[in-house]
Order: C-alpha cells, then structure tokens, then sequence
C-alpha cells in the first residue's frame, strides 16, 4: 500500500508539473502573439503611411518585407509553443489517466483486504461458537 501511495504521490507531483509547465508555455505563448500584434500593427501602419505618400520609398518597402519575415519567424514560434502546450496537456492527461488506474486498483485491493478480514473473522467467530459448544458439552 505505501508503494501504490508513492507511486500516486509520484503522479500527483508529475502532474502539478505538468501544470506548472503548461502555465509557463502559455504565458510565453500569449508573449509571442502580443509581439505578432505588434509586428502586425507596425506592418499595417508603415503600409498606410505608404499608401499616403505620393511616391513609395524603398526603405518602406525594405520595412514591410523585413517586417513580413519577421512576422513569419513569429507565426512560426506561435505554432511551436501551441504544438508544445498540447504535448504537455496530453502528457498531463496521460498522467491524470494512469493516476484513476493506480487509485482503481489501490481501492480494488482494500476492498479485497477488507472482505478477506471480514471473512477470516467470520471463521474465527464460528470457531468460538463450536468451542463454547464443547466447553458447555465438558
């Protein structure tokens, strides 16, 4: 029994974890899409004030495209820390699923326990009585 506890303290720490790896993902995830609405807003604003001008520059025009694979190099980190937070959410669930085994099973046998005690003192009472009989009988 102290072995199924460890193993399900084990678990539980895994999963506290897994949910402290998570948190910390997603906060870099919500970093990374803040720096692609600034990217974007730039791109949109540097766009507009091409649009206004009468003559397009080419340091604009160099802007945007460095701004577009900046965007793209972003996109892509975006993708990569979404891709990693469902990995560890799919760790976690993994985890949280082998704990409801492992808590199952430690249940299943303290129920076979109990009911093998129950059963053992159920013998030892009908042994008492046979012996009280024969006491009397003497």
């Amino acid at each position: 029994y102290k072995e199924l506890a460890d193993v399900r303290t084990e678990m539980e720490n895994g999963l506290a974890s897994k949910d402290e790896e998570i948190g910390k993902l997603q906060v870099q995830n919500k970093e990374f899409i803040d720096k692609q609405k600034d990217f974007e807003a730039k791109m949109e604003q540097i766009i507009q004030e091409k649009e206004r001008a009468s003559v397009s520059s080419v340091e604009q025009a160099a802007q945007i495209e460095t701004l577009q694979e900046d965007l793209q190099v972003k996109n892509q980190q975006v993708k990569q820390y979404k891709r990693q937070v469902d990995a560890v959410k799919a760790d976690r669930d993994k985890c949280q699923m082998e704990l409801n085994q492992v808590s199952k099973r430690h249940y299943k046998e303290l129920a076979d326990v109990r009911t093998e005690m129950e059963n053992g003192l159920a013998s030892k009472d009908e042994e008492i009585g046979k012996l009280q009989v024969q006491n009397k009988e003497l």
